[in-house]
């Protein structure tokens, strides 16, 4: 590999290989060695190459390194079965690295390594024909966030295997390709002496092969470049290294406009329809993913939680443009779109895993905006929105209490628990307030019959809008009304202390009622 002085080209810094990562596209082509001193590569999609011949492993690991290194960011994909990995990179080291590499996934055989394929591409093919695209590769121009990496079956693969045969036949629509090892009766077929130069070539790009010396490596080469790609790729790159003048305080500007509120409709689905979901996700509180089998709790990245926080108060969706504003304002411009790409990405293929279920896409894309699919995710913020907007529909006290009784049991911690954007500040202070006022409301509604569970849903409004007056002030109403003095001036102390941290003081009407308490127990005594 030439270096950057090699080709007297400055060296690039770090943020700079960074933003180069994430504007790379899926790997189409690979160089795999040269002729007549010009580069030999290979189409990727639709790749049907047989090695066989003393060089063959060395050629094959060489050409499966190439790949992984470009495989980060659900770029590509490597399938081998155990036995075949275990040939090409032999040793018990080797082997657990290989299994921490992101795009290398080891099959216990080639059945399942086959039976994968399949799927995949039954998968796919679903999704072209609902996205109405011809191709895998159209359809990542329409939606890039989609996880359809190239994937490439790297094994040692029987004459009489039509499976693997007829998958290599449909490779190039669906970014599936074959590299076998061995006798490969299907596509092109070299012999490799021990330097890897081909001495024989057969099949439709034989001619291209023909006097070709393919690249190599030794099982010692190929265990050092593994653990330099699994040093380069283990962990998500952070945001602020993007910028290039990341650790310099930026100059004041003009005072930007704060993200607009916006409205928290209920998801167009049914309460009972939302238990049936293979997904929850939480917000309210830190954000978190569950599935049947329990929480998710590796795999998502930060900004993918962040994502998962900003659609669900977007239930109708937003563009790309407008949640990369929001979410990443102070990011280079030019390194957004692929986070965003990328974080979309993360949601749909942790989601995929951890559910089992392939087809769904979690984030779903539709005319140019991008929203959770309410089918197979449930969310708390929803349920709790629902039982809001039933309140404001409802008929009758009756209907709005068993509403409003919702809200109270739905309303949970503060949304987006860590979030310290500005739009994750506007949404939860635009939250803690409807639902503070719409436990307020339960309150009068039930405070004649029933006025300590009333006490009970104010002492939970003012956790939710801890510097309301009125609020404290109607739990100091209800107090008097059950001729508990102390309680009330307990509760007037409280309100106190938190005005105090935002210096200033309780209001005449709150001290007035403090002291019409305090004589109407005085009277009583």
């Amino acid at each position: 590999m030439r270096t950057y002085n090699d080709r007297d080209a400055p060296t690039p810094s770090d943020p700079d290989l960074v933003r180069e990562d994430l504007h790379a596209a899926e790997p189409d082509q690979l160089v795999v060695g040269t002729r007549n001193d010009q580069a030999l590569t290979v189409r990727l999609a639709g790749l049907s190459l047989g090695l066989s011949g003393d060089g063959a492993h060395a050629a094959a690991r060489a050409i499966t390194t190439e790949l992984l290194a470009k495989a980060h960011r659900y770029r590509a994909e490597v399938l081998i079965p155990q036995a075949d990995a275990q040939a090409l990179f032999p040793g018990d080291d080797i082997t657990d690295l290989c299994a921490a590499l992101e795009g290398l996934i080891i099959t216990p055989s080639l059945d399942e390594a086959t039976n994968r394929l399949e799927a995949e591409l039954l998968r796919r093919g679903r999704i072209l024909e609902m996205a109405e695209q011809p191709d895998v590769p159209a359809l990542r121009g329409e939606d890039p966030a989609e996880p359809l990496p190239t994937v490439l079956l790297v094994a040692s693969v029987p004459a009489d295997n039509g499976t693997v045969q007829g998958l290599a036949a449909l490779g190039r629509r669906y970014s599936l390709g074959v590299l076998a090892l061995g006798p490969w009766p299907s596509g092109t077929r070299v012999g490799l002496s021990s330097d890897t130069t081909v001495t024989a070539a057969h099949g439709p790009d034989a001619e291209r092969f023909i006097g070709a010396r393919l690249f190599h490596l030794t099982t010692d080469d190929a265990a050092g470049m593994l653990r330099t790609i699994r040093t380069a790729t283990g962990t998500e790159t952070d945001a602020a290294s993007l910028s290039p003048d990341a650790g310099v305080e930026p100059e004041p500007g003009p005072e930007a406009e704060p993200p607009a509120v916006s409205t928290m409709i209920p998801p167009p689905r049914t309460s009972e329809e939302a238990r049936h979901a293979p997904v929850r996700l939480d917000v309210l509180g830190p954000v978190r993913l569950f599935t049947a089998n329990g929480p998710v709790n590796t795999g998502l990245r930060q900004r993918a939680r962040d994502l998962l926080a900003y659609l669900a108060v977007h239930p109708d969706g937003a563009t790309r443009d407008q949640a990369c504003a929001d979410l990443w304002p102070e990011d280079n411009p030019e390194s957004v779109v692929p986070m965003f790409n990328t974080a979309v990405t993360n949601i749909r293929s942790v989601l995929r895993t951890a559910t089992g279920l392939s087809e769904p896409m979690y984030v779903i894309h539709d005319a140019g905006r991008y929203r959770i699919d309410p089918d197979v995710i449930d969310i708390d913020l929803w349920r709790l929105t629902t039982a809001l907007a039933e309140a404001r529909r409802a008929a009758d006290d009756t209907a709005r209490i068993k509403a409003l009784t919702l809200v109270a049991d739905r309303c949970g911690d503060e949304f987006g628990g860590g979030l310290t954007q500005e739009w994750a500040e506007v949404q939860r202070e635009n939250l803690r307030r409807t639902t503070g006022d719409a436990l307020a409301n339960l309150a009068r509604l039930i405070e004649e019959d029933d006025p300590e569970q009333a006490l009970v849903v104010l002492e939970r409004a003012i956790t939710h809008d801890r510097y309301s007056e009125p609020l404290h002030r109607h739990i100091m109403r209800l107090q008097a009304r059950l001729d508990r003095p102390d309680a009330v001036r307990r509760t007037y102390e409280l309100l106190a202390a938190r005005l105090g941290e935002l210096d200033v003081e309780p209001d005449d009407e709150t001290r007035k009622l403090l002291s019409s308490s305090t004589r109407a127990s005085n009277r009583n005594r």
